[in-house]
């Protein structure tokens, strides 16, 4: 997380505030959640809801069609 600039506040404002929820067959829990500024952020969890196993982020490069 330190090396990606992501901070203990982001994964909990994911995590407690996401766009998708998706539940793995591995019993893990991925949450996605996209930023004001165009970065989006997936959290991968373990089971128990604590333990935290990945998190990604990226930034889009052009606005979303709508």
């Amino acid at each position: 997380m330190s090396q990606r600039h992501i901070s203990e506040d982001d994964i909990y404002h994911v995590v407690g505030d996401a766009d998708d929820v998706l539940e793995r067959h591995e019993g893990r829990t991925e949450y996605t959640r996209m930023f004001d500024d165009g970065r989006e952020l997936r959290v991968v969890i373990e089971d128990d809801g604590v333990t935290v196993v990945s998190v990604c982020d990226w930034k889009r490069r052009r606005p979303r069609r709508i």
